[in-house]
């Protein structure tokens, strides 16, 4: 189902452009390596817009939104809607300062984004539905359960109407929706929430999969988000008893990379809605 949208990255080689968070810059580039993309990490506004002209895709992250970093953001993305390239906005930790749902409202009202990726309380705050105390993590009362999944699915849906974009929420149950259709994805590994960066991760990823087929938002952004997942699922069952956090960091990547197109088809767990 989404093997393919793996191989044309790996096909295609999209160059991402990604504004993100200096604590997970270089997982976020050897994430994006290991599918097959090529980063290139530019923040400074005088030459932000130039880079993104000559890449693929845009990846923002709003992980350290400094003055400049905001600048730099809306500048390559307003040259990446002039080229007609997807772009995607990873509102980190929005709803926790007021300085943060600033710079949000900023870029989703001077860009349009392909997708916004966030966690459970990242996308609540942006749906409207209350700001959140747990900084860059999701807290646990937000997340999409079996109980809540439809009427949150529903929420999201409408979000992502309102938005003209694919949002996607990431966590135990990872749910990705363009407003009409949704996909409830099921894999991934509790373990990865002991890794600083893997939503970074993502988010790069999205940019990815999206830069090797514009054409196809919802389905290219499902497929990073599986492949994530799948990843994540692999890297547990190879972890040694003598490894921990760091470890499993290391084996993350090193299953992105050795990650094949019929192995993400065939451990796929997810649902249409």
């Amino acid at each position: 189902m989404f093997g393919k949208y793996l191989l044309q990255v790996r096909d295609r080689h999209p160059m991402v452009h990604s504004i993100t968070n200096f604590v997970t810059v270089n997982d976020v580039a050897n994430a994006q390596l290991a599918c097959g993309a090529g980063p290139c990490m530019a923040d400074n506004p005088l030459e932000a817009a130039d880079m993104t002209a000559i890449a693929q895709a845009l990846n923002m992250n709003m992980g350290n939104p400094s003055g400049h970093v905001l600048e730099a953001m809306i500048a390559a993305g307003r040259r990446a809607n002039e080229l007609g390239h997807p772009v995607v906005f990873d509102p980190v930790a929005v709803g926790t300062t007021p300085y943060r749902n600033f710079v949000a409202e900023n870029i989703l009202r001077q860009v349009q984004v392909t997708t916004i990726k966030g966690n459970a309380s990242e996308m609540r705050a942006l749906m409207g539905l209350g700001g959140h105390t747990g900084g860059v993590d999701a807290l646990d009362a937000d997340k999409p359960n079996e109980d809540n999944l439809s009427a949150f699915t529903d929420q999201l849906k409408a979000f992502a109407r309102r938005h003209q974009c694919v949002a996607a929420v990431s966590g135990p149950i990872d749910i990705v929706t363009d407003g009409q259709r949704a996909f409830a994805i099921r894999n991934g590994h509790p373990k990865m929430e002991e890794v600083t960066g893997t939503g970074c991760m993502l988010s790069g990823l999205v940019a990815a999969f999206l830069g090797a087929s514009p054409d196809q938002p919802l389905e290219a952004t499902a497929a990073a988000v599986a492949a994530l997942g799948v990843a994540g699922q692999v890297a547990w069952t190879n972890l040694q008893p003598n490894e921990g956090n760091a470890s499993y960091r290391n084996r993350l990547i090193d299953a992105l990379n050795l990650l094949q197109a019929d192995e993400l088809d065939a451990r796929l767990q997810c649902e249409s809605y």
